[in-house]
């Protein structure tokens, strides 16, 4: 599904790169886990990946086409809430389905049911609880019935029911065919529904292989091999 080649991104005024010489596949159909501390690069490559952020060099592909004739394919749902505050949960993807191509009345019934946002359409987004507008956020990526879905830590700040809905929402869009790139700090959720994990740290891929091989033989816990991974020192982020 995605092909990544020396893929190099560096902001200015920074002393390392974002990115540097990433290489990654991403299988059709997986739920792919993408891990990080703070600063890794999880977000610079989905951002990447979503046409938001120019790479400075590498190659991406998706379906073999080049990231650029990909793009309907995609569907973001960024960490940072995206959606404007005033306007009711209608409003909003009404507003969104017009900015996405392939969008239709259709795909946005299809939005609204899959995030169960049925009872709360004429709700204002602002005033809304931190579960429903995560999953406003998420109905938003959902619009243009993408094939990719990227996920940047879709359940930050949510009660346990309203992640449980989500995760297992993200279950039934992959058994659906959807491809699901997926970040997130929370090393549960990726042993609960990934098949395969991608470790960066500092800009490299220091890991990439299927859940099971990455825990080994005797089933180390996620966190464990992350820590042994990327070391325990603390990282501070501007």
């Amino acid at each position: 599904m995605i092909r990544i080649h020396a893929l190099h991104k560096q902001y200015r005024d920074t002393a390392r790169p974002a990115l540097a010489a990433v290489d990654l596949q991403v299988p059709a159909g997986s739920i792919f886990g993408l891990l990080g501390p703070n600063g890794a690069g999880k977000t610079t490559l989905l951002s990447i990946l979503t046409g938001t952020v120019q790479p400075d060099r590498g190659e991406v592909e998706i379906d073999g086409l080049p990231m650029g004739g990909a793009q309907r394919q995609i569907g973001y749902a960024p960490q940072e809430l995206a959606f404007y505050p005033g306007l009711s949960i209608r409003e909003n993807l009404s507003l969104f389905a017009t900015l996405t191509p392939g969008a239709d009345a259709e795909s946005m019934a299809l939005a609204i049911r899959t995030a169960n946002l049925a009872g709360h359409l004429d709700q204002r987004a602002g005033a809304l609880s931190g579960g429903l507008k995560r999953r406003l956020n998420f109905a938003i990526a959902l619009l243009g019935r993408p094939r990719l879905l990227c996920l940047d830590e879709p359940t930050a700040g949510v009660d346990p029911q309203s992640r449980n809905f989500l995760l297992e929402t993200v279950q039934s869009l992959r058994a659906a065919g959807v491809t699901i790139l997926y970040s997130t700090h929370y090393m549960e959720e990726i042993e609960r529904i990934c098949d395969h994990v991608a470790i960066l740290d500092e800009g490299h891929l220091i890991a990439c292989q299927p859940l099971a091989d990455l825990r080994g033989r005797d089933n180390e816990r996620l966190e464990a091999v992350f820590l042994r991974l990327t070391h325990s020192r603390l990282r501070e982020t501007c």
